[in-house]
């Protein structure tokens, strides 16, 4: 069975007196893929996520497939975009792996949810002490 799957998954966390916004981009499926780049297309906008040389991804025995994920911490010019990504008619993610193998992956309703969950709390916690970020933060692990 050809098993694939990829997917953008956001998380933050309190670090310091600062919020930390991150992306998570993972692939998982029946060949490797070692992830160069990460091409989001936004309607006619384009965003490119360029990884580090370093393969962060193996083989799960249990699973019986292959898996990479990178990961990156957004700036809050970064964090903006992802409200245009929400605005688009279609947003598609293209992996690109340093062989040239590409994998595609468009962003889903639940997807689009959960970016708009997180960007509208990062905005709220913006202007908030670490203590009311606390709750806000918590009140997203559903």
């Amino acid at each position: 069975m050809d098993k694939k799957s990829c997917g953008l998954y956001p998380y933050m966390f309190l670090q310091d007196d600062s919020i930390a916004f991150n992306m998570i981009l993972t692939y998982v499926g029946s060949k490797k893929l070692d992830i160069k780049t990460v091409n989001v297309s936004a309607d006619d906008e384009l965003y490119t996520f360029t990884c580090d040389e370093e393969y962060g991804g193996g083989y799960d025995q249990d699973l019986g497939c292959w898996f990479d994920m990178e990961l990156f911490q957004l700036s809050d010019e970064e964090v903006s975009l992802l409200s245009e990504w929400l605005n688009a008619k279609s947003v598609t993610a293209v992996f690109v792996g340093r062989d040239g193998t590409t994998q595609s992956y468009a962003l889903t309703k639940e997807n689009r949810t959960a970016i708009q969950e997180m960007v509208t709390a990062y905005n709220l916690m913006l202007s908030s002490t670490v203590e009311q970020c606390e709750p806000i933060l918590t009140s997203l692990a559903k």
